[in-house]
């Protein structure tokens, strides 16, 4: 099912548009205006091995450089630069060396080698990783995965589960990064994490999605200090405008809206409004743009 999948995809982007997508917006919201700029597709395509990807995040790794986390990924295993020829691993990731984009050096990571490429982050097992979103606490970089297995319904795919991992030394080379890995605990099929992740305080505040579902959107949050350690107990949500801790159950109510598995978030301190773009997931799947472009809007 999952190579019937991966067909589907490479017929979908032989008919679209491999080019930069335009999608240059503004959006008013009351007496704010917020503008999504166009982000030009050349500047992720100079290696002729990494050719394309879907799920783009980006967290400040605090030391002049930027990570750029990627799920599904194109591999040209012969090095042609066609994604034609590419076969299909599950996440990769990139470091960008500088703040801006079209000014600096950017190196994609995977493991093993070219013409044997397999997913950064591994699964033994017949189930793997797509990545979230994630933040640096006090020196260790922390990322929130989750971990999908092959169905026989829907689109070939189904979530299982989600996981933390912990880097205590992402200031190396990703080669040689030391990674823990947390299994998340029961959160009712609520993909934590796999959304935005910011900090606030003494918190780390992850929006996630209910999938598979209706993508209901929750927020959790959890201690810094537990956190970078690998501790995920005392997790809490947010229900009915409070903090609650003993959940037993998916709190349907306390839903902040319905959207796509990933999106940004942006908290503007001054306005206290939260910002977030989560409408565009089934057009940004389709054309899959690197990274997809969105419209932003308040949701809080």
């Amino acid at each position: 099912m999952l190579n019937s999948f991966v067909k589907f995809l490479t017929a979908i982007l032989f008919f679209l548009n491999a080019g930069i997508i335009a999608a240059q917006k503004e959006v008013n919201s009351g007496l704010n205006q917020f503008e999504a700029e166009e982000v030009d597709n050349s500047f992720f395509t100079k290696d002729k091995f990494w050719r394309g990807a879907d799920g783009a995040a980006t967290i400040d790794l605090e030391n002049g450089k930027i990570l750029w986390l990627f799920s599904d990924t194109f591999i040209d295993t012969a090095g042609t630069g066609k994604r034609s020829n590419s076969v299909m691993i599950n996440n990769t990731l990139a470091i960008q060396e500088g703040n801006e984009l079209e000014k600096s050096k950017l190196s994609f990571y995977w493991k093993g080698e070219p013409d044997k490429p397999g997913s950064f982050f591994e699964l033994p097992g017949k189930t793997w990783f797509w990545t979230g979103h994630g933040i640096v606490l006090n020196g260790k970089l922390v990322i929130f995965l989750f971990e999908e297995k092959s169905t026989t319904e829907g689109l070939g795919f189904e979530t299982v589960g989600w996981t933390v991992a912990i880097i205590d030394n992402p200031n190396d080379d990703p080669k040689n990064w030391e990674i823990k890995y947390v299994k998340g605990p029961e959160t009712f099929g609520v993909i934590v994490g796999s959304s935005a992740v910011l900090t606030e305080s003494s918190y780390v505040y992850a929006f996630g999605v209910k999938e598979p579902g209706t993508h209901e959107i929750y927020l959790l949050r959890f201690e810094n200090d537990k956190l970078e350690k690998g501790d995920l107990s005392g997790m809490e949500w947010w229900i009915d405008n409070a903090w609650t801790e003993k959940v037993y159950e998916e709190p349907k109510q306390a839903a902040l809206f319905s959207g796509q598995t990933e999106f940004s978030v942006h908290f503007d301190k001054e306005l206290g409004e939260i910002y977030t773009n989560p409408d565009l997931w089934f057009w940004c799947f389709f054309n899959w743009v690197s990274p997809c472009q969105s419209i932003t809007r308040t949701v809080v």
